[in-house]
C-alpha cells in the first residue's frame, strides 16, 4: 500500500489537467455561499450531476464524498494508496480513488486523483475541490455576482472601486498575506474553505491590550453538545488598505500549524465571512493578492464596518 503525505484543505495539489487557452479567454464558475457561510459549487463527477463542493483556495487534493463515489460505483478498490490529511484536527488517513472526469462551471477536468471521504462530516459539503490547483494565472473571485472567473492575464481592473494591492507570501504552498490586528503583525492564510475567520493564541495575546479583550462564548452544535471559545474583541483590524472595526475574532490552535511549523508564530485565517465583503483576485504569477471594495461611505450598523485608510 503505498501512503501519500499531504496536508489536506492546506496545500496546492498538482492533480488537475485542463486544455491550454488563451490568454483573452476566461472561464466562468457559479458559486453559492451556503446558510453555513461556506463557498460551494455544483459540480458532475463522471458526467453525472447532482452534487456540491466547497471550493478552497487552501486546499491540497480534491476530495469526494463516500456516498457520491458509491452512487456512481467509483472506489479505492482493493489495496489503494492512502494520503495523511490534517486541516483543523489531527491527522487522518485517507483511501485514494482514480477519477475520471470533474466539471463545474465552464471547466472540465480529466485524469484526477481524489481521497474517498467516509470520515469527515464536513459542514456544508463533504466534497473539497482545491481552486489554487486550477490551471490559470488569475483566480477572481466575484462575490459580488457570485462567480469565480479563472484567466491567464493580470487581474482585470476594477472601476469605481478601492483596490489594495498586497504580496503573497507562499509557506508551504499556502497563500498567506501580512495583516494587522490592533497594531499586531502576523500572517493570515487566504481561505475560502473557511466559513468563519479565526487567530491563533499567539497572534491573539500579542494583539490584546488587556486581558478584558477576551471574553468565553458557549456554542452548541445539532446534537447538543457544547464548546466553550475564546473571542478576542479587536479595535482594529488592518488588511491591506482597509481597517475593519469592530471585529469579533474566535482564537483557535489548529494542529496544521504545527505541520508547517508555524504554531509559534502570530498567525490568522481569513474566511468567507471576511473575504465575501470584497472582490478577491489571487495572480499566481506576481505572486500578489488584490481586494476591491466598491467606493462608497462606510455604513454603520451590527457586524464589521470597513473602511478605506487611502
Amino acid at each position: 500500500m503505498k501512503r501519500t503525505s499531504i496536508i489536506l484543505y492546506l496545500v496546492a495539489a498538482a492533480a488537475f489537467f485542463a486544455a491550454p487557452v488563451s490568454a483573452t479567454q476566461q472561464y466562468v464558475i457559479p458559486f453559492r455561499i451556503t446558510s453555513t457561510g461556506h463557498l460551494v459549487v455544483d459540480m458532475s463527477v463522471n458526467g453525472t450531476s447532482g452534487t456540491g463542493a466547497i471550493l478552497d483556495t487552501a486546499a491540497t487534493f480534491p476530495v469526494i464524498d463516500d456516498g457520491v463515489a458509491n452512487r456512481l460505483g467509483i472506489s479505492p478498490g482493493d489495496a489503494p494508496a492512502t494520503v495523511d490529511i490534517i486541516g483543523i484536527g489531527p491527522v487522518s488517513t485517507f483511501p485514494v480513488m482514480d477519477v475520471t472526469s470533474l466539471s463545474f462551471g465552464d471547466i472540465e477536468i480529466s485524469g484526477i486523483k481524489a481521497a474517498y471521504n467516509a470520515t469527515f462530516d464536513l459542514p456544508g459539503e463533504r466534497n473539497i475541490i482545491p481552486s489554487n490547483s486550477l490551471p490559470f494565472r488569475t483566480l477572481d473571485f466575484d462575490f459580488k455576482r457570485s462567480r469565480l472567473l479563472a484567466y491567464d492575464r493580470k487581474p482585470r481592473s476594477i472601476f469605481r472601486a478601492t483596490t489594495s494591492r498586497m504580496p503573497l507570501i507562499w509557506t508551504e504552498g499556502l497563500p498567506f498575506i501580512q495583516v494587522r490586528v490592533n497594531g499586531q503583525e502576523g500572517l493570515a492564510l487566504i481561505d475560502t474553505g473557511a466559513n468563519v475567520s479565526y487567530i491563533n493564541s499567539v497572534f491573539a495575546n500579542g494583539a490584546a491590550r488587556s486581558r478584558k479583550d477576551f471574553r468565553s462564548v458557549e456554542l452548541t452544535g445539532v446534537t447538543g453538545n457544547s464548546v466553550v471559545m475564546s473571542v478576542l474583541a479587536s479595535r482594529e483590524f488592518q488588511i491591506g488598505d482597509f481597517e475593519v472595526k469592530r471585529f469579533n475574532v474566535i482564537v483557535s490552535d489548529p494542529e496544521f500549524l504545527t505541520a508547517i511549523g508555524l504554531e509559534d508564530q502570530p498567525i490568522m485565517v481569513i474566511g468567507v465571512d471576511i473575504l465575501s465583503n470584497f472582490r478577491l483576485q489571487i495572480d499566481r504569477v506576481d505572486h500578489e493578492l488584490y481586494l476591491s471594495k466598491p467606493d462608497e461611505r462606510p455604513r454603520h450598523g451590527p457586524g464589521m464596518t470597513i473602511y478605506s485608510d487611502r
